[in-house]
Order: structure tokens, then C-alpha cells, then sequence
């Protein structure tokens, strides 16, 4: 309960009308991934039981992540 009033509070600061609980646990997870976290780490803050859970929910969403992935292809 208190990390929901400290996002309530900060969401109320800025003068947003509101934040699901839930975009902070994904955006705290894309930004993982866009500073080359391994997925596994990923998956165990997250607490999912299968990284594929992991990867087909967030991998997805991050430009950061997909022109890593052209890089390496390029290279």
C-alpha cells in the first residue's frame, strides 16, 4: 500500500489524472531490457514462472531492443 500512495502522490505532483499500477511494473521492465538486463532477470523481478511469458509480453515494445537486434543481424 505505501508504493501505491508514493505513486498516487508523485501522479498528483505532476498533474496527471491517472497511472495504472500496472505501467510502472512495465515500463520498469522495458527499461530493463533496453539496458541489456538478461531476460531471466527480467522474468524473476517480474515473477513469472516461464521466461517466454517475459519476452512475448515486453520484448516486443522496445525500438531500443529491435535495433540492437538489426545491429547484431547486420554485423
Amino acid at each position: 500500500m505505501q508504493v501505491f500512495n508514493a505513486i498516487k502522490g508523485c501522479i498528483e505532483e505532476i498533474g496527471q489524472l491517472s497511472l495504472p499500477n500496472h505501467s510502472t511494473r512495465h515500463t520498469h521492465t522495458v527499461m530493463l531490457l533496453d539496458a541489456c538486463a538478461d531476460m531471466n532477470f527480467g522474468q524473476e523481478r517480474l515473477g513469472y514462472g516461464f521466461m517466454k511469458i517475459t519476452s512475448d509480453v515486453y520484448a516486443h515494445v522496445s525500438n531500443k531492443i529491435a535495433a540492437r537486434s538489426i545491429d547484431k543481424f547486420d554485423e
